[in-house]
């Protein structure tokens, strides 16, 4: 049994040779035509005390040097690593290793522990009937264009619903992904764009598999997924990808924590062009920023053209970058703005993705102005003009940004577009009654006549205008976060969707504000989302 290599790819580095995968077609054909049977006796492997930050792959790689195996449905959990073999020998001699090797991070020796699993306990591998091989194969050929050169999975976990003995098909069961990347390999060689959205995923070492069976994919979708936390991302850095859709593909636990290597697209993702996503977060923690997918959705709804999404997505990258000169940005042409130094930073296309995306796209001239290199010219200028700092005006509802900036650049034309106008008044531009989800922007000098270099009394300045300002979030009062931005202006970001501010034109910092409007006079609650 030795011999035959399990059907996964199970790390990174790891790539089968054209006798492996004939080794691998030729296992899985025996086992149909019952010649081979499952095996008896698999090997739980545990490996414990592996440090928080040490990879998958060094680990292996460390016992890989004494004992030739190939791990099977590797995973990463708190306490280490686990995966399954199939020799008793190589069992046998990992389970000496222990205590063999330390930890480079966790200062640890690896404990190791092998457990038999018997037949009836095996979670990995079981024979599958004709009727369901036969719907396998015809699920894959209904949805294969060769033409195109695209292969939809998407949904095949409630596809058999109609069917009560197919039921229990599901991309999550290693038996499924066998047959289903067998025949994939076989008659679906030159797949370029890959579906595999609503399927309920929640193992990237599977997404892998798939991925791994169509080696000439440019473009994954995995939106519609439920992909935890604990997965080892390495599985991912060899994707050849042009573009990826991760809209809704992670849980709620992937934006908690501090482990960055979960959330470095750039380096997962080194030849990727086009990143769709709802938005793209940057919290701050003192000051350590971390990066983090929030709540990442594309094809929330199927209003949006592609090209209409990707000219306002690559517009944004170009607006995003012209901000602040000290950003690596600048020299992370093609990819989403993960970094921006200044300020807690969150961008939404919640706009883009719901019913309003076609007059976001093409009323008011919204995608001229998008396209228009002038207006980018004139916002430059501004930026050059301010002698301490830099206009940043990077509130979570971008709709409202733009007209914050095409205010400020009309008013320099006008009598009243003097510097000390300007930095003497505060601009609200509010858009709910056309844009309701889209929110709005502030921005304004906290500074008036002091010293912009004297921070005890622009702290105190600034705690006045807190007060000033309030908003109501839910049915109850709280204060609006806001983040100095520069020595002049003030960023006031509106991250949920219940939040509403005061309007008032032109108010003085220290002035008071009426509440313009609270979230229970909303006609449609629906609208913000609850």
């Amino acid at each position: 049994m030795d011999d035959y290599l399990p059907p996964v790819k199970p790390l990174s580095y790891y790539q089968p040779s054209y006798d492996t995968v004939h080794a691998i077609r030729q296992r899985n054909k025996d086992i149909r035509t019952h010649k081979l049977s499952v095996f008896d006796v698999h090997y739980f492997v545990i490996v414990t005390n592996c440090g928080y930050k040490t990879r998958t792959t060094e680990i292996i790689q460390k016992f890989q040097e004494n004992v030739s195996f190939a791990p099977i449905n590797l995973i990463r959990h708190e306490a280490g690593i686990a995966f399954t073999i199939t020799s008793e020998e190589v069992a046998f001699r990992l389970e000496g290793l222990s205590n063999c090797f330390t930890d480079p991070c966790s200062f640890k020796p690896y404990l190791i522990t092998v457990t038999k699993v018997p037949p009836n306990k095996q979670r990995f591998f079981r024979k599958l009937g004709d009727s369901e091989l036969w719907f396998i194969n015809q699920f894959c050929n209904t949805n294969y264009d060769h033409e195109k050169k695209t292969l939809d999975l998407s949904n095949f976990n409630h596809s058999q619903e109609k069917d009560e003995s197919k039921a229990h098909l599901t991309l999550n069961d290693p038996s499924v992904l066998v047959a289903l990347t067998n025949h994939i390999s076989t008659y679906c060689t030159d797949v370029e764009v890959l579906s595999i959205k609503s399927n309920h995923l929640t193992s990237l070492r599977y997404i892998n598999y798939l991925v791994y069976s169509c080696p000439n994919v440019k473009v994954l979708d995995l939106s519609n997924n439920f992909i935890r936390k604990d997965e080892d991302f390495q599985f991912i850095q060899e994707w050849n990808l042009t573009e990826l859709f991760i809209g809704s593909a992670f849980s709620a636990d992937n934006i908690v924590g501090n482990d960055k290597r979960y959330f470095n697209l750039t380096k997962m993702f080194p030849t990727l062009k086009n990143i769709h996503s709802k938005s793209i977060a940057l919290f701050s923690k003192g000051n350590t920023f971390d990066h983090y997918f929030s709540n990442l959705a594309v094809n929330k709804t199927h209003c949006v053209h592609k090209k209409t999404e990707r000219v306002i997505m690559d517009w944004l990258i170009q607006f995003f970058a012209l901000y602040d000169g000290d950003s690596p940005m600048q020299t992370r042409k093609g990819l989403a703005p993960f970094y921006m130094p200044h300020a807690t930073f969150s961008f939404s296309m919640a706009a883009i993705m719901d019913g309003r995306a076609e007059q976001l796209a093409h009323g008011r001239d919204f995608k001229e102005e998008i396209l228009n290199t002038d207006y980018q010219a004139r916002f430059r200028k501004i930026r050059d003009d301010k002698p301490n700092g830099k206009i940043l005006t990077t509130g979570s509802k971008w709709r409202g940004n733009l007209e914050v900036i095409k205010a400020i650049s009309m008013m320099k034309k006008t009598e009243h577009g003097s510097e000390e106008f300007i930095r003497k008044n505060i601009f609200l531009d509010v858009w709910y009654e056309q844009y309701p989800l889209l929110g709005f922007s502030v921005i304004g000098s906290l500074c008036d006549d002091l010293d912009a270099n004297d921070n005890d009394k622009l702290w105190k300045n600034i705690h006045c205008f807190k007060r000033s300002f309030f908003c109501k979030c839910l049915g109850t009062e709280s204060y609006v976060p806001f983040k100095i931005v520069s020595d002049l202006l003030v960023i006031f970001p509106t991250d949920s969707i219940g939040y509403e501010l005061v309007k008032k034109n032109r108010v003085r910092a220290n002035e008071s504000c009426e509440v313009r409007k609270t979230v229970d006079e909303f006609d449609n609650l629906s609208l913000l989302g609850f």
